[in-house]
């Protein structure tokens, strides 16, 4: 499968991009499944460029510090994007910043989550008609998260759900997202916490609950637990 990459966020961690944490994903969940995968990365976010959606089999949209509920142009050019490329039913994967955009691309609002960041690795609840949906048959999986933006309202596509976010993600036919995020490791988000707290957006009762969760993620892959993640996604790019 040929992927596209849609970089929305300068962001870099040791060298890599959220685009790149999100092929090595990928590139793990195609091994699982025995097929190959090829990569080409927009950086919408330096050049504005962004594929032909029907150049590829999947659209992968990153995180982004940006905020999705803002009027801008960066926002709308990506949500008429994301429309056109659903109209041509091409699948789309979406990540944080990147699920609450194709949200809003299906007119659903984001808004700052009155309840504050939701940090850490916290396990999402699956209801069995979410089940059903991804075509899972487990209750919960554990995921790395750090956002304070959330979907607000009430539809049948959305799945997952937790004590500070119950919109973890959607699914239709061509369209999968993840509030959290698949790509990162325990270690990167404790990384991201200690700055967090370094510049007081947390308390230091905040960070410690991160500390503790940090080792949540021991549901089955080598080294970040999420073999339950990469089912979904296999799933849905069958």
């Amino acid at each position: 499968m040929k992927v596209a990459l849609v970089l929305l966020d300068e962001t870099r961690y040791s060298g890599f991009d959220f685009a790149d944490m999100g092929a090595n994903f990928l590139r793990k969940t195609f091994q699982d499944m025995g097929e190959a995968i090829e990569f080409d990365k927009f950086e919408y976010i330096v050049d504005g460029e962004l594929p032909d959606p029907l150049e590829y089999g999947l659209v992968y949209l990153t995180g982004s510090k940006k905020d999705s509920y803002e009027e801008t142009p960066f926002n709308d050019k990506l949500i008429e994007f994301i429309r056109d490329a659903c109209s041509q039913n091409v699948k789309i994967l979406g990540i944080c910043y990147g699920h609450q955009i194709i949200a809003r691309s299906m007119g659903f609002k984001t808004a700052v989550n009155p309840l504050g960041w939701e940090l850490g690795n916290h396990t999402v609840q699956l209801s069995e008609e979410d089940q059903r949906k991804l075509g899972v048959d487990f209750d919960e999986y554990t995921i790395s998260m750090i956002h304070q933006d959330i979907v607000t309202g009430d539809s049948e596509r959305f799945v997952g759900s937790t004590e500070k976010c119950g919109i973890q993600g959607i699914t239709v036919e061509n369209v999968l997202t993840f509030q959290g995020h698949p790509e990162f490791t325990s270690d990167l988000v404790l990384e991201m916490s200690k700055k967090k707290l370094q510049e007081a957006e947390i308390d230091r009762e905040h960070f410690n609950d991160i500390v503790e969760r940090s080792q949540l993620l021991e549901d089955g892959m080598d080294d970040n637990g999420n073999k339950r993640l990469r089912e979904i996604v296999y799933k849905f790019v069958l």
